[in-house]
């Protein structure tokens, strides 16, 4: 389940144009990326959908998701990177930006 993870870390790599401030990355509680304790509420909301979606989508010797077969067998685990990404680009477009000018 590593693509929702990266769908969310590439979406929010393309809205911050990958300018970080990096002393506030390691600042911890007083840094700009600490949210509340330390997650990000629209980086996990959108983590977790493209969690369910994938596990609703998956097609493995482990679990089979009950979207698989009305999908034709069509495994789209893969896709939850794309899922998760637009849903933090739909949560955070308006304020990342603003964020990023430290």
């Amino acid at each position: 389940m590593f693509a929702p993870w990266s769908g969310v870390f590439l979406a929010d790599m393309l809205l911050r144009r990958c300018s970080y401030d990096t002393d506030a990355l390691g600042a911890g509680r007083t840094g700009a990326y600490w949210y509340r304790s330390g997650y990000h509420p629209a980086g996990m909301t959108a983590l977790l959908t493209g969690l369910v979606f994938a596990a609703l989508t998956c097609d493995s010797e482990l679990w089979t998701g009950p979207l698989v077969a009305p999908l034709g067998g069509a495994d789209l685990t893969p896709l939850g990177a794309v899922v998760s990404g637009l849903a933090y680009w739909a949560l955070t477009h308006r304020t990342t930006r603003l964020s990023t000018a430290h």
